[in-house]
């Protein structure tokens, strides 16, 4: 499902955020994690931000997921840089919410990924859950767009 698939779903009404951003042009939004050796969106920080300026509480999964999508453009797709940019869009919707984030990487096969079940180290998720902890979430949709380096997740809220 693309992004704008998912927007059509929420019944999309505005954009909450929409900004590329880096590590190096905006570090009050990131820290350096040095188990990672790279710096990650404060994603906590980046919700509770967002959710004071809209009035709304973003579901713990949805920003747990969102975590785990950072950290994969950062780690994987921009290789831990400090200077390459990726864009970051939150949008509302009548039904629910949706995030986007695209980094600079090359993308990776998110099919024959999850069809061949075996992690090697140029995949996204070497000894990661990341497949796993998407497939499983009930409230929360995921999917991926351009060559696997743009990720999408939806949340629908309940009727």
């Amino acid at each position: 499902m693309t992004f704008e698939d998912m927007k059509k779903e929420i019944g999309f009404t505005h954009y909450l955020y929409d900004e590329v951003i880096s590590p190096e042009e905006n570090p009050e939004l990131f820290e350096y994690s040095r188990m990672n050796n790279l710096y990650e969106l404060k994603t906590e920080e980046f919700f509770n931000g967002i959710s004071k300026k809209a009035n709304l509480t973003f579901d713990k999964n949805f920003a747990y997921l969102f975590g785990e999508l950072d950290f994969n453009a950062s780690m994987h797709g921009n290789k831990g840089s400090f200077s390459l940019p990726y864009h970051l869009r939150v949008a509302l919707g009548e039904k629910g919410y949706v995030a986007q984030i695209e980094d600079c990487g090359k993308g990776f096969d998110v099919s024959e990924t999850v069809k061949s079940g075996k992690h090697r180290e140029d995949d996204f998720f070497v000894g990661g859950m990341g497949i796993n902890m998407f497939s499983k979430n009930r409230k929360c949709n995921v999917s991926w767009q351009g060559n696997g380096n743009i990720a999408n997740l939806m949340y629908k809220f309940d009727k």
